[in-house]
């Protein structure tokens, strides 16, 4: 898995001098930070056949996640999908979902 950047907010009493100690302390605050990601697809317009006689509108798309850590390497995890809930093609003829929580 390629590394990820973490961002946590915390409040850490640091101790002056202990390197280590601080390093944990802030190393267990991230671990049990929350995860939060987005997904953002634009599609311009397009053509559904070779002819391009077949339109296919743009459209764009947005995706929200969020995890927690629980205890014994347990993680929440939940997404919604189509946030605002687009209707859109992506072959001429066939809709897609709606906004999907999971």
């Amino acid at each position: 898995m390629p590394p990820r950047m973490r961002i946590a907010i915390a409040q850490i009493n640091c101790t002056l001098g202990d390197v280590a100690g601080n390093a944990t302390r802030i190393f267990d605050c991230a671990t049990r930070a929350i995860a939060l990601g987005a997904d953002v697809r634009l599609v311009s317009d397009s053509f559904d056949d070779a002819a391009n006689s077949r339109r296919i509108a743009g459209h764009e798309v947005i995706d929200l996640r969020a995890s927690v850590p629980l205890t014994g390497g347990l993680e929440l995890f939940g997404r919604v999908e189509n946030v605002f809930d687009r209707t859109y093609e992506t072959a001429a003829g066939y809709g897609s979902p709606g906004r999907g929580v999971f």
